[in-house]
């Protein structure tokens, strides 16, 4: 080959390459003007892939059939927990807990030292009212487990033992202490009552006393005490007065009082704690059976499928939710209407609000969930809408 053949071959093969490059070129400016098409529409793109997200993720019939189970559970639930957990009166909710076993007062007056049959035998000093007007304590049967200390659900394991094992009471304000001692009624009936002062802190040495230094008498005496004090509250919980919330009458018996008129004491406290964890046990198990039948073939995205699961468990929590406030409302508006007291406070106490909570919960953190699916899908969607062919281009 000759020096012309290569200057032309070499000028046909710089020709080739310019094509190719003005080829590139104008691809890439068609793209570049796709693209500033494309920005200038991007509102109507988002608009697009957010119609296109609602449509991935609205409910199917199946979904359907799934949320309906869903409230019939959660209806059922409401109905059970409500039917297992209605109030007694105290003698009744007593006769549950300690099998129907009648106490009597049987105390020897040993100041601070009652022996371990009396212990077993008598009923618990701070449940003593009788007496207390001497000492101006203000005690009463619908006050007396809010002023207390044995009858707080925390303290008194410490205050209530304790008073067991001397045959005290420790009443709130002040933690002043009193001696429990059999006494006479108007009747001649024997039964416990506040006859003389005492020490709070010998209340506690005593109590002390008994562990180290009286052998297993002492021992068992506090035993039977702490006993005695867990089987008291146990029957107390679910009582029509039931218990204050923990710790609250010793920091301030008022603020005690108006909670439990407000319905805030330990029973309902347990109560809406039930609630709220049967109500989300059934999500759970809701939750687990959809995603049973996810299929990629058919669902596309399992994070889209979950915002579908999560659909069903929000709005079977919502409209179940819902018709227990309506219940409630509509029952307790006749009981208004007819001014019956105890019909108003039992609808009332059919008020789901452990499940109300969970409600509140879900519908919050399942906007937070699928905001951020929709803003993954949405930043994906416009991602390849954008780069279209240009990432094949650029290698």
């Amino acid at each position: 080959m000759n020096r012309f053949d290569k200057l032309r071959e070499s000028s046909k093969k710089s020709f080739e390459e310019y094509n190719n490059e003005a080829d590139k070129l104008k691809v890439l400016s068609d793209d570049a003007k796709r693209v500033a098409k494309i920005s200038k529409n991007a509102g109507t793109i988002i608009r697009d892939l957010d119609d296109e997200f609602t449509n991935a993720t609205k409910l199917t019939k199946f979904d359907v059939e799934i949320l309906f189970v869903a409230v019939a559970m959660q209806c059922t639930r409401q109905l059970i927990l409500n039917a297992l957990n209605k109030r007694t009166d105290d003698k009744t909710a007593a006769k549950k807990v300690k099998g129907g076993i009648k106490e009597k007062s049987l105390r020897q007056h040993r100041f601070y030292q009652p022996s371990l049959q009396e212990i077993i035998s008598s009923p618990v000093p701070f449940d003593t009212v009788f007496g207390a007007k001497k000492f101006d304590l203000g005690l009463s049967g619908l006050n007396h487990r809010i002023k207390t200390l044995g009858h707080d659900p925390l303290l008194g394991l410490i205050f209530g033992t304790a008073n067991i094992a001397t045959s005290t009471i420790t009443i709130n304000p002040g933690f002043e202490s009193y001696h429990v001692i059999t006494g006479q009624n108007q009747l001649n009936r024997s039964l416990d009552k506040i006859a003389y002062r005492a020490s709070t802190y010998k209340v506690f040495e005593y109590t002390k006393n008994a562990i180290l230094f009286e052998g297993k008498e002492g021992k068992e005496k506090i035993a039977y005490s702490l006993v005695k004090e867990v089987v008291h509250l146990a029957s107390d919980v679910q009582s029509t007065s039931s218990l204050p919330l923990p710790g609250i009458s010793a920091l301030s018996v008022e603020t005690a009082q108006s909670l439990a008129t407000w319905g805030l004491d330990l029973g309902n406290a347990i109560k809406f704690g039930e609630q709220a964890v049967f109500c989300e046990l059934i999500n759970s198990l809701v939750g687990y059976y959809h995603m049973l039948f996810y299929d990629r073939s058919i669902d596309g995205s399992k994070k889209l499928y979950m915002v579908r699961t999560r659909k069903i468990i929000r709005y079977s929590n919502i409209i179940s939710s819902l018709s227990n406030v309506i219940c409630v409302a509509f029952s307790t508006l006749a009981g208004i209407e007819t001014i019956n007291k105890r019909a108003i406070t039992k609808s009332l106490g059919n008020l789901d609000v452990g499940g109300f909570l969970i409600t509140v919960y879900r519908i919050l953190n399942d906007r937070k969930f699928k905001n951020e699916i929709k803003k993954e899908f949405i930043k994906e969607g416009f991602k390849d809408v954008v780069m279209g062919d240009l990432d094949s281009i650029l290698l």
